[in-house]
């Protein structure tokens, strides 16, 4: 029992000295693989593809007010607080549209999918070629 209630306090410990957030659009949008570095460090993590980061505690932790450096396609953002121990929501001044799309096919031309319970028009490169 108390080997027990030792694991888990090494597990709240090692968790509590971790920074946890998130990263977002203007639209509340998560920005995938944004890096998140703490100020004045090399001391840093890439946000994961739903926005989210952990990472360990800057190398100061005497300070009253942290400075995070966040950055996403060539934009950089500074972000203070003052609390380490609570999940902080990051926002951007950038929207986060899709830029690529990758087309696989079998198939020329359009057609409908008779494979899906629901009616979905497939354009395929054929039909792509023609609209450009």
């Amino acid at each position: 029992m108390a080997f027990l209630f030792l694991m888990l306090l090494g597990i709240s410990n090692s968790y509590a000295q971790s920074f946890r957030g998130k990263v977002v659009d203007v639209d509340g949008k998560p920005i995938p693989f944004a890096a998140v570095i703490w100020q004045g460090s090399h001391s840093g993590v890439t946000a994961s593809d739903s926005g989210r980061f952990e990472m360990p505690f800057p190398p100061n932790t005497t300070l009253n007010e942290y400075r995070l450096n966040v950055s996403f396609g060539g934009l950089i953002k500074y972000f203070d607080f003052d609390d380490l121990h609570s999940f902080w929501t990051f926002t951007m001044n950038v929207k986060v549209e899709l830029e690529v799309a990758t087309v696989y096919d079998e198939e020329g031309g359009a057609y409908i999918s008779r494979l899906f319970p629901f009616k979905t028009e497939i354009v395929a490169r054929n039909e792509m070629r023609k609209a450009t």
